[in-house]
């Protein structure tokens, strides 16, 4: 068992669970009140996804060069679309918004990428098609 298949399971543990630590800035107080549902949080099952991806992609590096070198233009659609729609989160979402919003892009790009890396043939469409089954 490697190294991301464990941290696989550590991130299939620590979903469920909901652990995470709160940062409660200026903005996260209402007449003196914290409100957590305003405040930052870390949880555990962020930090495990992280180590995951960063394992699975070292782990995996020379399969992912290989991938991407065959199929590069669709690879470039989806990774520049994401990062688009990342870059949106950060620029308009309010400092209270902005760690939420940025997590539910990556989770949407999460449930994607990885059913395309072990495809035989994964879908080779252009960018307009994809952007016809997002909209």
């Amino acid at each position: 068992m490697t190294k991301s298949d464990l941290l696989f399971l550590v991130v299939l543990l620590t979903l469920p669970i909901q652990l995470g630590k709160h940062f409660f800035f200026s903005y996260s107080y209402i007449f003196g009140l914290p409100i957590d549902y305003r405040a930052l949080t870390i949880y555990a099952s962020d930090i495990a996804i992280v180590a995951y991806l960063t394992f699975f992609l070292f782990e995996n590096r020379k399969k992912l060069k290989s991938f991407f070198k065959a199929y590069r233009q669709p690879a470039l659609a989806i990774a520049g679309l994401d990062f688009y729609l990342l870059a949106q989160s950060l620029i308009f979402a309010s400092p209270a918004r902005l760690f939420s919003a940025s997590r539910q892009h990556y989770s949407a790009f999460l449930r994607f990428v990885p059913p395309t890396l072990y495809l035989k043939n994964p879908l080779a469409v252009p960018l307009s098609s994809c952007l016809k089954l997002l909209l």
